[in-house]
């Protein structure tokens, strides 16, 4: 794989075009090439990203004409399997016969600056107040957010995992936090358009729109791209900017919310006039996160997509005609996705319709919620004796448990986060694939429109489309069929989310 930036990103990456070794001459004859501008574009393709390290690949090259720099990432050799990524001066690798790689530095990590300059002289010694943001009890729509998020994560782990295309700063960054805001708040259209590019690849590009700012407003949310949340002064520069942002838009509240996201972190703040409140810092993505729904992740569908933190204002809301809520709901769900969306962003009475139930799906339910509930998947009884760990965010019973007292709100730490060794909420180069990038993924029990299926995610085409099956003949009946019944798509693209629907197995090791 080669990508080179020129007035934008090109790559070559084609089954047919082989691109040679380091040390061969051809390599360098053609980084001359590039740096010359003579070399021809024609089998090149335009992309938005310069491209990760995919874990089939031996070496990928990232020539930036603009800052003159030669990167070539590989894996290291110590079994662990971690990307690294090696640099030179483009002019001097041009200068050079065949390129070493021992003659190349090792590229730092992209640096975390802290200015500080949008921050008050005296906003250092400033108190934060705690904001603990009330969750409720779980839904199926929840459920199925942080399926999708996993199924998500899994799918675009190689850019993930790739410190060349994800850091704070990068294109990547921006489109995938954009692609988590909207999964959060069910932003986005299911579509039984279902001829989609499959499977999600080193060949696949994330194709949606996203804002190239850092700072911008979702859901009367101001988010906030940050490089890091994890230290106090980096925290308050953030809160210092979203103030600054509040003080200077036309927008008039005496409260505003705001987001803040780092490539591994998320917190929730409040901004009133005289005070601040700020939550605690939650892992967004970790290397588990392909298989585990991280805190912040459940936190933030929470925030978006419940009334547990944003404030309704449907009951100052007036229409002409009362619309009983049964036909509110019945508009909606006959509606098209991105009408429905639409119209929920549009009126407060229509939001909280379309939230109250799975949006655009009609009667549809999830057997076991236990990505919520692991302990046995079961809301019943929950108002009254289930507990909620502070620190994963999941609800137990207390009789699942063996707790003999309930704990007092707030409080309660669960086993698994009390004897969870902190590495696993850490995101590292290469760990989510280290990690999942081998399991399969797990089917999800459902009964939609009255019949029981198993809802799982496609990771390839249907097997009458697969090329490689087209010539076995009528083995291929031994192969699943791999329908795709409905893909996830954000304003009209696709996001690598394609699901089918299956009869259910009666024995299963892949559903829960």
């Amino acid at each position: 794989m080669l990508t080179v930036l020129l007035d934008c990103w090109y790559r070559l990456c084609h089954p047919l075009v082989r691109v040679s070794p380091p040390e061969a001459a051809e390599t360098v004859s053609r980084v001359k090439e590039i740096h010359d501008k003579t070399i021809n574009l024609k089998r090149w393709e335009r992309v938005p990203f310069p491209s990760p390290l995919d874990h089939y690949f031996d070496f990928v090259y990232t020539i930036d004409q603009d800052a003159g720099t030669f990167i070539i990432s590989k894996w290291t050799d110590d079994g662990i399997r971690t990307p690294l990524a090696y640099e030179a001066r483009l002019a001097d690798i041009c200068d050079n016969s065949s390129i070493s790689i021992e003659s190349l530095r090792e590229s730092p990590l992209p640096s975390i600056l802290d200015s500080g300059k949008d921050r008050d002289p005296g906003f250092d010694s400033v108190s934060l107040k705690p904001l603990n943001i009330q969750t409720s009890l779980p839904t199926a729509m929840l459920e199925l957010q942080q399926q999708f998020f996993l199924d998500f994560v899994y799918l675009w782990r190689t850019w993930i995992d790739d410190p060349i295309t994800w850091h704070y700063g990068s294109r990547v960054f921006k489109a995938f936090s954009r692609a988590i805001l909207c999964l959060a708040s069910w932003d986005f259209e299911v579509s039984y358009n279902c001829d989609v590019p499959l499977p999600v690849n080193h060949s696949s590009i994330p194709r949606w729109q996203f804002p190239e700012e850092e700072s911008y407003w979702f859901h009367e949310f101001l988010i906030m791209l940050q490089p890091d949340l994890e230290s106090r002064q980096m925290l308050l520069t953030a809160i210092a900017g979203a103030k600054a942002l509040i003080r200077s838009s036309s927008r008039t509240t005496h409260k505003a919310r705001s987001i803040l996201i780092s490539p591994r972190h998320i917190a929730f703040v409040e901004i009133f006039e005289d005070t601040v409140a700020c939550s605690k810092v939650l892992p967004l993505l970790a290397d588990s996160s392909a298989s585990k729904c991280s805190p912040g992740f459940r936190v933030l569908a929470q925030a978006l997509s419940t009334d547990c933190w944003k404030e309704t204002w449907a009951h100052r809301e007036k229409w002409p005609y009362h619309i009983p809520p049964e036909i509110l709901s019945e508009i909606l769900h006959s509606s098209e996705p991105r009408d429905a969306v639409s119209f929920a962003q549009a009126s407060f009475e229509a939001e909280r319709s379309y939230y109250a139930s799975v949006p655009q799906f009609k009667h549809v339910s999830v057997h076991s919620l236990y990505l919520s509930i692991p302990c046995c998947g079961d809301r019943t009884g929950l108002e009254d004796l289930g507990v909620y760990c502070s620190k994963c965010r999941i609800w137990q019973h207390q009789k699942c448990i063996g707790l003999e007292t309930l704990p007092s709100e707030n409080s309660f730490t669960c086993a698994t986060c009390l004897k969870e060794d902190q590495k696993k909420t850490q995101l590292t180069p290469g760990g989510i694939n280290r990690l999942d990038g081998r399991l399969g993924r797990k089917a999800r029990a459902i009964t939609i429109d009255g019949s029981m299926k198993d809802l799982r995610v496609r990771l390839s085409k249907p097997a009458h489309l697969r090329l490689e099956l087209r010539n076995i003949g009528d083995l291929i009946h031994r192969f699943p069929k791999g329908l795709v019944d409905f893909t996830i798509r954000f304003n009209g693209d696709f996001t690598g989310l394609a699901y089918g629907l299956d009869d259910i197995e009666v024995e299963s090791n892949c559903r829960y």
